[in-house]
């Protein structure tokens, strides 16, 4: 079955105009596949690893040989995953970091050595990607029903082994079992945090979520887990890897620090890479670090040259939120009101997202995800995002407040945009609130 067009994208969430030519042209090629992240997720998602896994061996499976952590979770995946790259970088280890989805740029999601891919490489990796999927509908194998998702893994695969990167970083899309990204085989995996979410595929309580997330162990290897193992999503995770023959190494949260939790995770998996390939050195490099770079649209600090603070987090679970607010509230004064700027997509529990916010912030502006087109708060009145943060901003300038973005990642990249053009510029949290 060919896969069918997917909705047309968003203009309000274009490329970059500075992205390589030749990326242009293979994302033109890809941007008539369906993508499930520009889609409300539900049962009629196909979830299948087999297409990843022959687009990969016709590109002659260039991940294997490679060294490879691979993280599942609700929340802090990512964040947790920077904090190993950080921790090798300092070892002078090259690295690869997978990560989904981009926020403003398709090149965000292959970080080499740190840094987002050059666009002319990425495209190169794509484009062998897509002759793959070619070569795969002429011989009928799974590869021609690749999604969007399918190939932009292969392709970066294909991009991660040309780079020559040592040390693969690879974080879950979605789920973890049936995810494209687990048609790699891993050294070590993790799961960081478990919540209700994608519940039409997933599945509808956290136990079960937490099984789907644990289908990435694998036999004789660690399975880094976030939990305490007396949590029902903690037991049927360890269930999972007692019948593929993982090995449970529990890294339960400890305070309500989100930095503190994922770098305990990141600890933990890099104990696990050391012992799994008799080196060492990486978790004395973490240990040794101040702080790891941020991931767009990760707890991400900003600025306005009027002094007003901007929050920029993607949180799109009640629970991951209550600890975005948690972490907001350490960084403010005392009663310093918080105006937010808040949408996400219809399969988000939105009236738990908004109770929540509601606790944590004074005003509650909606506005409308550029690829979803799910809005905040009044679908049909909400205004875009440029617009909402506008009036955020005026609002918490005149009470003399901090703004918070939330709600999906989709959000994040307009935001940015909008902070660049009037000037604002990323801060620690600690930043005066007055310039």
């Amino acid at each position: 079955m060919q896969a069918t067009p997917d909705e047309p994208e968003d203009t309000a969430a274009p490329w970059h105009a500075s992205e390589h030519a030749a990326l242009h042209s293979a994302l033109a090629r890809l941007d008539a596949l369906v993508d499930w992240e520009r889609r409300d997720r539900s049962a009629g998602m196909r979830v299948d690893v087999e297409p990843a896994r022959d687009l990969l061996a016709r590109l002659g499976d260039p991940q294997r040989g490679r060294p490879l952590v691979h993280v599942a979770g609700t929340k802090g995946k990512g964040s947790t995953l920077v904090w190993c790259e950080a921790a090798l970088r300092v070892l002078g280890r090259r690295t690869a970091l997978f990560t989904s989805p981009h926020v403003e740029t398709v090149t965000e999601r292959l970080r080499i050595d740190g840094e987002p891919i050059d666009g002319a490489a990425f495209a190169c990796g794509l484009e062998a990607a897509l002759v793959a999927r070619d070569d795969a509908i002429r011989e009928g194998t799974a590869a021609e029903d690749a999604s969007w998702f399918d190939l932009v893994i292969a392709g970066s695969a294909a991009a991660a082994h040309a780079s020559g990167a040592e040390v693969w970083l690879v974080e879950v899309g979605l789920g973890g079992r049936l995810d494209s990204t687990n048609a790699f085989d891993s050294t070590v995996a993790g799961v960081t945090s478990i919540e209700l979410e994608h519940t039409a595929v997933l599945g509808d309580s956290r136990p079960a979520i937490a099984r789907e997330k644990a289908g990435i162990a694998r036999a004789g290897r660690a399975l880094v887990v976030g939990l305490e193992p007396d949590d029902p999503a903690g037991r049927a995770i360890a269930e999972v890897a007692r019948e593929v023959g993982a090995e449970v190494r529990w890294s339960p949260p400890r305070g309500a620090d989100l930095d503190g939790r994922n770098r305990a995770v990141a600890r933990a998996l890099l104990g696990e890479l050391e012992a799994a390939l008799g080196s060492s050195g990486a978790v004395a490099a973490l240990d040794a670090l101040a702080q790891a770079p941020r991931l767009p649209g990760r707890l991400e600090w900003w600025r306005t040259p009027a002094g007003t603070r901007v929050l920029l987090d993607g949180a799109h679970v009640p629970e991951s939120l209550a600890l975005v607010l948690a972490e907001l509230e350490r960084a403010l004064a005392p009663a310093e009101p918080v105006v937010a700027v808040f949408s996400c997509a219809r399969d988000k529990r939105r009236n738990e997202l908004l109770k929540v916010l509601g606790q944590g912030a004074e005003t509650v502006i909606g506005t409308t995800l550029p690829r979803h087109g799910a809005g905040g708060l009044d679908e049909a009145d909400a205004p875009a995002p440029a617009t909402a943060l506008a009036r955020a901003l005026d609002r918490a300038a005149e009470s003399g407040g901090a703004v918070l973005v939330t709600g999906s990642l989709h959000l994040i990249g307009p935001a940015r945009a909008h902070l660049v053009s009037i000037g604002a510029a990323p801060c620690s949290p600690s930043s005066p609130t007055s310039s």
